[in-house]
């Protein structure tokens, strides 16, 4: 049997690992893991990255079921398997494998951390749409282009003209 915390920190493995599929860290995630389950075996680590795939494939083609629902079976699948593992190696062993996946839990950034982007838009004039973000696909804008600004009531053509009064020449003495 494993000890609760070494089961909390299989259940968080389990999470990284699907949080990892939909970030950056993927592929160094994807690696450790394997490492780690494959314990110096590289046919038993060839197996475990195959399975890491099958995981990024099944949370990228969730046609049929939720993403919430797929993401939810995929963490209890590796939580089980680090589970496993950590229950299945001796106690001075078990003490190692808790650490590298520690390591692995670290290392991927959470829902929090990819949240704190802030992006800002100051200065200039938009005429149209602006957006910020990462991999944009197909969007179309049809926009106006922007009218000239109506003339100023205050500077019109009268007031660059003279009037007959102005331009009378003085009689001649």
């Amino acid at each position: 049997m494993v000890p609760e915390a070494l089961t909390a920190l299989a259940a968080a493995g389990g999470i990284a690992v699907v949080e990892a599929a939909a970030s950056d860290a993927w592929s160094g995630v994807r690696e450790r893991v394997a490492r780690l389950l494959g314990r110096g075996d590289s046919t038993r680590e060839r197996a475990e990255l195959e399975r890491l795939d099958q995981t990024a494939d099944a949370l990228q083609a969730t046609d049929e079921m939720p993403l919430e629902q797929a993401r939810t079976r995929q963490a209890i699948a590796w939580q089980t398997r680090f589970e496993m593992l950590l229950e299945s190696l001796p106690v001075d062993q078990q003490e190692a494998a808790a650490a590298e996946l520690r390591a692995v839990v670290e290392a991927v950034p959470t829902c929090e951390d990819r949240t704190s982007i802030h992006n800002e838009i100051s200065g200039g004039t938009q005429y149209g749409p602006v957006m910020q973000g990462r991999d944009f696909h197909g969007q179309t804008f049809t926009t106006m282009t922007p009218q000239p600004a109506a003339p100023d009531p205050q500077t019109t053509d009268s007031d660059s003209r003279t009037t007959d009064s102005d331009s009378e020449a003085t009689p001649e003495r």
